[in-house]
């Protein structure tokens, strides 16, 4: 980006003289805090994450996720393609421990680690928390 700013500013003096230059560097300046803004903003946005208030919703896969339930179960009781544990009573804590683990790549139980990744990496640690507690309270 930086370099076609410098770009313009180059062709902008060769054709118009020395005095567009800072007229040129002002507009050059405002197209990249314009575009590091908007970039800030796509990223808070990603942060906050899916934006449900339900860990049930992100459970059963309702907003824009995959379903937990797929290969959890509907109540979180069986294991994960007959490999992982069942997390049906699992405490709050260390689903969610589990889940960031997973989400920044540093958790791989029973050769799941890619596969989880990609479930949970759009999570905000709201929904992650959402998702806990609706775990640990289901009957």
């Amino acid at each position: 980006m930086l370099t076609k700013s410098i770009s313009i500013v180059v062709l902008v003096f060769l054709f118009l003289g020395c005095e567009q230059v800072d007229r040129v560097e002002d507009v050059a300046k405002k197209y990249q805090d314009d575009t590091t803004e908007k970039t800030e903003k796509i990223s808070d946005d990603i942060d906050q994450g899916l934006g449900a208030t339900s860990g049930k919703e992100l459970y059963n896969g309702t907003v824009n996720t995959s379903s937990c339930a797929g290969c959890h179960g509907s109540n979180a009781e069986k294991r994960a393609l007959g490999k992982s544990d069942i997390i049906r009573h699992w405490e709050v804590e260390t689903i969610i421990q589990a889940l960031q683990e997973y989400k920044e790549g540093t958790r791989d139980q029973y050769g799941m680690g890619s596969l989880m990744t990609g479930q949970v990496k759009y999570l905000s640690d709201s929904d992650i928390r959402n998702i806990a507690n609706y775990i640990y309270n289901l009957d």
